[in-house]
């Protein structure tokens, strides 16, 4: 009962949130990804490149107005333009450069969002002034949902399968005191939600459900044209929700470097803190490549990822990808006295679109090898391998 109560108080107030965010604003740069999650999301993960603010002018600053020449019979009048205010959660224009090819949904080719034409422009809120206009991010900075499905083998006794859906709302409130070579920087706030369906084994004994409510913060400084950073980090309650404890909260994070080498090429450092009972923390390491608009190959450890433009539509780029991941959870288990892994590692292709609009979504296939769960009490138990379905969508 309670954790039916809580799946109904879950939903009612998360899709308030996507509501509003919906409702209140229209897409206008495409920036996905901007907080990388440490678990389970090939959305926000698997490309932890990022999507820069965008700065784009309104073109807004009038005409010049000649006044009339004055006469003896008419005094000579200046007339007087009123500007609209200054709001800098604006909807801005799209940049020309949107008319070109758009890369695979959450990943960076490098450049940073910086200036592709003379429509975009760059500047600080101190530095306003009535003549020029902003239009940044907008408050609400993406919203999206995921899905992954992975089915329960017959005829095994530890047979294991599970469904897993994630919400997120991301926010963005610009932060002049944030680096970012310049220019204003931004602070992300991400308040998001899991619900887990298990489905076996038969020992260890496993609760039906699982719960996850998070909460994420996030700074993208860049210090010049050749080093920035991403730093995350995530508050989270992860239980079936039938004795939660202390032992309930998890604290994850990510700390990683980035080198600019060349406009083609990156160089990923850091560490990711993921905070479950048998892997804590693991290194993350490698490049991302882009040898032209057809390709995105970000060989970086423990998510890599290979992606292919397919087509460009009149509407969205279409693009191929093969997958690595990491993935799994820790929940606190009641039945099991603690706090227990899901483990895996999960080899997938897919396709996935993404639309200047800021529309993007992928359908993911492919199988679920090395499973485990792990808890401190019972240790390791092994799992059989399964084909996984993964989609997602983002707005």
């Amino acid at each position: 009962m309670t954790s039916r109560l809580f799946a109904i108080g879950f939903a009612l107030i998360f899709g308030g949130w996507l509501s509003v965010g919906a409702v209140a604003q229209t897409p206008a740069a495409i920036s996905y990804g901007s907080l990388a999650p440490a678990e389970n999301s090939s959305i926000l993960t698997t490309n932890s490149s990022l999507y820069a603010p965008i700065y784009v002018a309104q073109n807004a600053t009038p005409a010049p107005i000649t006044p009339p020449e004055a006469t003896s019979v008419l005094p000579s009048v200046t007339p007087t333009v009123t500007l609209p205010p200054f709001d800098p959660y604006a909807v801005s224009s799209q940049p020309s450069w949107f008319g070109s090819t758009i890369v695979p949904v959450g990943t960076n080719t490098g450049g940073w969002g910086q200036p592709a034409s003379n429509n975009v422009y760059s500047g600080n809120f101190d530095m306003f002034v009535p003549e020029t206009y902003e239009a940044v991010r907008r408050f609400r900075d993406l919203t999206s949902f995921e899905y992954t499905h992975l089915p329960r083998t017959k005829n095994k006794d530890n047979g294991f399968g599970m469904d897993e859906i994630d919400l997120r709302m991301q926010l963005a409130f610009p932060c002049r005191f944030i680096p970012n070579n310049g220019k204003t920087g931004f602070f992300y706030v991400a308040p998001s939600g899991r619900l887990v369906w298990w489905n076996g084994p038969n020992a260890p004994d496993m609760s039906p459900n699982g719960f996850g409510a998070m909460f994420d913060f996030s700074v993208q400084p860049k210090f010049n044209d050749t080093f920035s950073l991403i730093a995350w980090g995530r508050v989270g309650l992860f239980s079936d929700f039938e004795k939660v404890t202390s032992n309930a909260w998890r604290y994850q994070g990510r700390l990683e470097g980035i080198g600019q080498l060349s406009p083609q090429m990156e160089v990923h450092a850091g560490v990711i803190y993921y905070d479950r009972v048998r892997v804590k923390m693991l290194p993350t390491l490698g490049v991302v490549w882009t040898p032209d608009d057809n390709w995105v190959l970000r060989m970086v450890f423990p998510n890599p990822k290979i992606s292919r433009l397919l087509w460009t539509g009149p509407r969205a780029d279409w693009w191929g990808y093969l997958h690595m991941d990491y993935a799994g959870g820790s929940w606190e288990i009641t039945p099991l006295g603690g706090m227990t892994d899901y483990n895996d590692i999960r080899l997938g292709a897919g396709i996935e679109f993404a639309s200047p609009s800021r529309v993007g979504g992928y359908l993911e296939f492919g199988g679920s090898l090395d499973r485990e769960l792990y808890s401190r009490n019972d240790g390791r138990t092994g799992l059989p391998s399964v084909l996984y379905l993964k989609t997602g969508f983002i707005f």
